[in-house]
């Protein structure tokens, strides 16, 4: 499936394209209100009244709002996976391939802010049943895709040598806290909302900042 377009609110316009699928129309509905109001928590009349559907095909395609989450992971997840794997096999040094990963991680949050309140979600309700999916479809290869990076930096001498672990974690650390603790900078910095410019201070400051602490001690 591909990545929910985000489109403005409002009934589907009457175009001359071809009519997109029912199952995509509801993940994009799903995508376009969570954006729009900052917020997971939205209900399955309103998802269907977007995709201008019946709720009750919400049960036929996913099974339950728990499935249809799960798959709207899949569709914005599984992509930029798919892409920071691409960008990891170019021919690029393995500095250049971890800044565009941590770039890559800032990108998907700032597209998709309900990402990791949304996994939380659901591996906090249903554990066996979400924890093990996403973990295999999701993080771990995220995880994958940074302990080779971080492997063939150390074998060319550019990284010092560091547990992937504690980089995966300081890395999506770093960007879950930037956006979902959108409060703090609200009421420490007076800062409102984070736009493209803001997004891209941060995105260069912590890829470099990432980068540089993995140098090795001169």
């Amino acid at each position: 499936m591909r990545a929910p377009a985000m489109k403005p609110r409002g009934r589907r316009a009457k175009t001359a394209e071809p009519e997109t699928p029912p199952r995509d129309r509801l993940v994009e509905a799903t995508a376009n209100l969570m954006v729009e109001r900052g917020s997971i928590d939205v209900s399955l009349a309103d998802i269907a009244r977007r995709a201008d559907l019946n709720s009750a095909l919400i049960s036929y395609y996913f099974g339950n709002k728990a499935g249809l989450m799960m798959e709207l992971l899949r569709s914005v997840l599984g992509g930029d996976i798919s892409k920071l794997d691409a960008f990891s096999q170019r021919q690029l040094s393995p500095e250049e391939k971890l800044s565009g990963f941590v770039r890559g991680m800032i990108d998907s949050y700032f597209t998709y802010p309900f990402i990791n309140p949304l996994t939380h979600q659901l591996v906090t309700e249903e554990p066996e049943t979400y924890g093990p999916l996403i973990a295999e479809e999701f993080s771990k290869r995220a995880a994958t895709i940074l302990r080779n990076i971080l492997a063939e930096g150390q074998a060319s001498g550019v990284f010092a040598k560091v547990d992937p672990l504690h980089l995966y974690f300081h890395i999506v650390g770093a960007c879950d806290q930037f956006f979902h603790g959108r409060y703090q900078m609200q009421h420490i910095f007076g800062i409102g909302a984070i736009d493209e410019p803001m997004k891209q201070g941060y995105s260069n400051y912590l890829a470099n900042a990432v980068v540089k602490s993995l140098r090795p001690a001169t």
